[in-house]
């Protein structure tokens, strides 16, 4: 294969799976609101304008797609409430009950009044809304799905400032915890000239906050619950106690359904159900073996049981409630456990890979045919080394991926065993096996899920891997490429005891691939527990799931962008043109060209910040996210491994932060403590030389040696690094004692990334949070203490949610906060935030602040 082809297959590979990840964001928008099924504290509340209303002075047009839930109660509740001008409510108000189940209010006044039967669109599916306020018309039009209805209405004449509100909201003269059971997204809202001034498409966020893509505006969120995070967080649905320790799990895909068996009963899980169906047992009973040993097959509608010994079948009726065999005795403790299994459907052949029993680990390939009642064996070990706690999955007809597990090379016990992460292709009928690749280095020891996910398409597999050396562990989901090694980890984890026999995982997805499920059980006393968790398809990452930097990825944003440098260009074209004739006038005087144009300050009415980011790359990026990129924009960061990755950091760190770098001691230190120093040197090269692979792409960054330090070599004005960056802003405005707003707006815009790599748990790098985290707060306080910016409410307000960003629990950006919203008259809003402060503080420490919210109010010093 030329390595032209091998180029056009990567591209195409990657292309696809840029194409599955933009389709999860796609089909994953939405934000639910919870409704009357919770208490008051607990419904979601949207705010479009918590830093401000809008200001329109001819009017405005309010678009967006919702659908109203279907409740088993009759439920009032407001989908949109906007308040213009402080006085005047426009309510969008969803009542069951009544004939005219939608109503548009203003001020104590019904306007327009729809039918939702009377819509084409059903209420549970996406129905399209566009409010078009008129102020100067003294109109409103308002069109639901494909009805357009419009009123006349003199109570928003003058209306020029607009607080936009769905769901709940906490107005002091307008609050309301009625709340419509909706769910929202592509919130758009454009001026009187139908120019596009915000959009929301509710997907991606920031914890309680949203971004639109138009103007990085943010809104608030109270009690969200986003139809991203589905995809990102493993829901526990149901947990199923059965008699006896070892629970046998298998799974029907087309009808979306998982099976637990126990002795005496058969439990049917429905995924779209979402409910649970018991079968008693009535004639047979299945093996009573202590291992699954359990395929369903869907030909005939019927569980299939296997058992070693005898190798012999036996057979679930459903309609009977019926085991074929009636031989309930205990059988011999299992050569085979967590073992590999899948089953032909089409041939109606079974296959049994792997196991451990006996302090030996198995590579026997073993196949029942079910139409001919043979059992086959065949010893794959010269190919396969033993092993059990592996993973399995089609790949197509004829292939099977196996990945990982733990065993030896000559499968005893004593003799040296070790988990595995190596992918091998296996044809069950030939018998051919074929290793793929090895992860060489990995961050901890994982064993996997009996069965793999295989992904055709975009040519990877998912399988959920735990650590097998801990007892009270976790499942993580992991996401590998089946032509090179390597992986990433998807989800967050799924809390697993594991204790070898007595516990058991596994992975299944349905044929329409709605979502993945997990299935892990474990022992409990003379019982066992099956915990069933679901995950939204295709599994996200946490962090492919926050709004860190809209605008570098929005396509208005980039628009504004291309505006900004058009004008910048004309800009600079003028001032050429007024120098040149100014030059000519002033003939022998001394002249000189400034390097750039600065944009005067604006005082504190126009300290928001609202900046359009301009990508900068290549760079280094470490706030809130590890990313690189290279010269072109292009993402490196999955080229690196979780140890390179950590490896890479370190080095940058110590050249960037203690401006030194770091020894060859100190790395074998921090990552190959255990190794003598031939080996860890062997380990460093490799990892080297693939960091400086990768760091080619970037251009001008370099790992280079100097007096035995290794350290990053590269030229700051050329590779963009956001850590490094505001750490330099930051020594800039401490020497200079008058403050650089314009620098001020772009440093907190850094710091507003996030934090420094909290996704990141690292014993070294520990030093670096907290050093940053101190360098920051300390930094804020003193710039919120200047003259110049104690009297713009606006800088300080982003001050203070800068270093609350940092630590939730800082006293210094609370009391900060809470003086600025009640300077502003924004006092409900202050003791929300101080009670937010307040319970972050108690989940923390487990007590109360030594201060109270009148304490803040009493002694504030921007009062």
């Amino acid at each position: 294969m030329n390595k032209a082809y091998k180029a056009v297959l990567m591209l195409a590979a990657l292309l696809v799976a840029l194409a599955l990840h933009a389709g999860a964001e796609e089909t994953a928008r939405g934000l639910y609101f919870h409704s009357l099924e919770v208490n008051k504290d607990s419904r979601t509340r949207l705010n479009l304008t918590p830093d401000g209303p809008l200001r329109f002075s001819g009017g405005f047009t309010l678009s967006f797609d919702f659908k109203l839930r279907q409740e088993e109660h009759e439920v009032f509740g407001y989908v949109l409430r906007i308040i213009g001008n402080e006085r005047t409510n426009i309510d969008l108000i969803s009542n069951a009950s009544q004939f005219h189940n939608m109503v548009l209010v203003v001020d104590n006044r019904t306007f327009i009044e729809f039918n939702l039967n009377d819509l084409a669109v059903p209420p549970s599916e996406w129905t399209h809304a566009t409010l078009k306020v008129d102020a100067r018309r003294e109109r409103l039009d308002f069109t639901l799905g494909d009805i357009h209805k419009s009123s006349t209405c003199d109570n928003i004449r003058g209306l020029n400032k607009f607080a936009v509100y769905f769901g709940g909201n906490d107005h002091p003269r307008f609050g309301t915890s009625d709340v419509a059971p909706i769910m929202l997204r592509d919130v758009k809202i454009l001026d009187a000239r139908d120019r596009l001034e915000r959009y929301w498409r509710l997907s991606k966020h920031h914890n309680d906050a949203v971004y639109d893509e138009c103007k990085n505006a943010r809104a608030s969120v109270t009690n969200a619950l986003w139809e991203i995070n589905q995809h990102s967080h493993w829901e526990k649905i149901r947990s199923i106690e059965i008699d006896g320790k070892y629970p046998k799990i298998a799974f029907d895909r087309r009808r979306k359904q998982a099976f637990v068996v126990s002795n005496k009963f058969v439990y049917i899980y429905n995924i779209a159900a979402n409910s649970v169906d018991t079968l008693e047992v009535k004639h047979g009973a299945p093996f009573n073996v202590e291992l699954n040993q359990l395929f369903y097959d869907a030909a005939q509608n019927s569980l299939v049981m296997y058992e070693f010994e005898t190798q012999t079948l036996a057979r679930f009726d459903f309609a009977t409630q019926s085991w074929s065999n009636r031989d309930a005795s205990v059988r011999p403790p299992p050569l085979y456990r967590h073992h590999n299994k899948w089953y032909d459907e089409g041939r109606r052949r079974g296959y049994i890979l792997g196991g451990y029993g006996f302090h030996l680990y198995s590579a026997l390939l073993q196949s029942f045919s079910d139409s001919l009642g043979r059992w086959e064996t065949v010893d794959l070990a010269a190919a396969y080394p033993p092993r059990y706690l592996a993973g399995m999955g089609e790949y197509n007809d004829s292939l099977l991926l196996c990945f990982g597990g733990y065993g030896s090379v000559s499968g005893r016990q004593h003799e040296a065993p070790h988990n595995y992460y190596d992918l091998y292709a296996l044809n069950p009928t030939t018998r051919s096996v074929r290793k793929l690749w090895e992860l060489l280095e990995v961050d901890e020891p994982f064993a996997n899920a009996a069965s793999l996910i295989v992904n055709r398409g975009a040519e990877t597999f998912y399988t959920l891997s735990y650590p097998n050396n801990i007892y009270e562990t976790r499942a993580t989901l992991h996401e590998y490429n089946i032509k090179h090694p390597g992986y990433r980890k998807l989800a967050d984890a799924i809390p697993f005891l594991f204790n070898d026999e007595e516990s058991y995982c596994d992975l299944f997805m349905p044929s329409d691939s709605s979502v993945i499920l997990a299935a892990l059980s474990n022992a409990m006393g003379s019982g066992s527990v099956v915990n069933l968790y679901s995950i939204a398809y295709p599994p996200m990452s946490v962090a492919d799931t926050l709004q860190v930097a809209p605008s570098e990825s929005s396509p208005y944003a980039v628009a504004l962008y291309m505006g900004l440098i058009f004008s910048g260009i004309l800009i600079v074209a003028a001032v050429l043109v007024l120098f040149r004739k100014w030059r000519r006038r002033s003939s022998g005087e001394a002249s000189g060209v400034a390097s750039g144009v600065s944009q005067g300050d604006s005082g504190g009415e126009e300290s928001h910040l609202t900046t359009v980011e301009v990508p900068a790359y290549p760079a280094i990026n470490v706030l809130n996210n590890f990313r690189v990129l290279d010269s072109k924009g292009g993402d490196l960061t999955h080229l690196f491994s979780p140890t390179g990755a950590q490896i890479f950091l370190l080095i940058y760190f110590k050249t960037v932060s203690d401006q030194t770098g770091i020894t060859s001691n100190e790395l074998q230190q921090a990552f190959w403590p255990d190794k003598d120093y031939e080996s860890a040197q062997n380990n460093r090269n490799v990892y080297f030389t693939k960091l400086r692979s990768i760091l080619n792409d970037m251009g001008n960054v370099r790992i280079d040696r100097l007096n035995n330090f290794w350290a990053l070599a590269y030229d700051a004005k050329k590779i963009h690094s956001d850590y490094a960056q505001a750490l330099s802003n930051i020594r800039q405005m401490l020497a200079d004692p008058e403050t650089d707003k314009a620098l001020l707006r772009e440093t907190l815009q850094i710091i507003m990334k996030g934090t420094l790599l909290p996704f990141l748990k690292a014993d070294w790098l520990d030093h670096y949070k907290t050093n940053y985290s101190n360098t920051v707060i300390e930094f804020l306080g003193k710039i919120a203490e200047r003259p110049d910016i104690r009297g713009d409410y606006q800088i300080l307000l982003h001050i203070a949610d800068a270093i609350l960003m940092q630590d939730e629990i800082e006293e210094s950006g609370i009391r900060l906060k809470c003086s600025v919203l009640y300077k502003q008259g924004k006092k409900q809003q202050a003791m929300l935030a101080y009670d937010k402060y307040a319970e972050a503080y108690h989940s923390l420490l487990d007590i109360l602040p030594s201060f109270t919210f009148k304490d803040i109010i009493r002694l504030s010093s921007v009062l």
